[in-house]
Order: C-alpha cells, then structure tokens, then sequence
C-alpha cells in the first residue's frame, strides 16, 4: 500500500530422470499410500514379486496405482520396461509409521 516492494525469487528445477521409490506407506492417510514412479515416458509394464519369487502384482499400462492391498508389510521385487529400458529393484510397504511399525 505504501509503494514498498519485497521481490521474491524461487528456483524451479523440472527433474526429468526416472523416479522409483523403495518404500511406501499404504496405510489410509492418504499420503504416500501408492507406488509412484515419478517421470514417466509412455506406457509402463510392470511386474511385482514377493520375496520368494512369487508375482503377487502385474501390469501392462501401469497407472500408480499399486497399493499392496492385502499383502503384508515387507520387502517386493520389482521390474518395471518403460521406453525400452528395463529398471529392476525392490521397494518395501510399511503400513505404519516405519519398518515393522516402529
């Protein structure tokens, strides 16, 4: 109202590189409770395995949308091909507030 000014500035950065996450928390509260791949480019195919090998998840156009229902917490096996490359890893579902609820 006065005439003064205070000029503000921000950084913001576009990441471009492939995101995935090796933890997430399905527990309700609406934060964090999907696993999101993050920079997606096309379509994602997508299979998840639990710790014996078994597929307990699979996808051809995966949406973000996998929320562990129904499976206990721990760690799974993912291998996501997106743009032709192939990303494998695990990521582990805490439906707490960390590992094993602590």
């Amino acid at each position: 109202d006065s005439g003064c000014m205070f000029p503000l500035s921000q950084v913001i950065t576009n990441e471009t590189e492939v995101f995935i996450p090796n933890v997430f928390t399905p527990n309700g509260d609406n934060y964090n409770d999907v696993f999101k791949v993050l920079n997606v480019n096309g379509p994602i195919q997508i299979r998840i395995n639990n710790r014996w090998g078994v597929k307990v998840f699979e996808s051809d156009d995966y949406q973000n949308d996998w929320d562990a229902s129904n499976l206990p917490e721990g760690v799974y096996f993912y291998s996501i091909k997106m743009s032709g490359t192939v990303y494998t890893g695990n990521v582990e579902v805490w439906r707490n507030d960390g590992p094993a609820g602590n």
